[in-house]
């Protein structure tokens, strides 16, 4: 099975990498603050691929985070 190119730019420690996922993953854990980010399609279509050559990226946190789901209790 082909890995995919993702973009990961962590919202925690601000740490910017291009990563190599398995087209299954739904998440990535940042290897520098070790939180769990989403991975998202580029487009609609799961086999799209940009100008850069990147199929995933990885910009927002894991909806199911247990921080993220305390900071959402706070804001409520």
């Amino acid at each position: 099975m082909n890995k995919i190119k993702t973009d990961m730019q962590c919202p925690f420690c601000g740490e910017c990498a291009t990563r190599y996922v398995f087209p299954t993953q739904s998440r990535l854990k940042c290897y520098v603050c070790d939180m769990v980010l989403f991975l998202k399609y580029i487009d609609d279509d799961p086999e799209a691929i940009d100008e850069r050559g990147f199929g995933r990226l990885a910009y927002e946190p894991f909806i199911h985070n247990e921080e993220i789901m305390e900071l959402n209790e706070v804001f409520r």
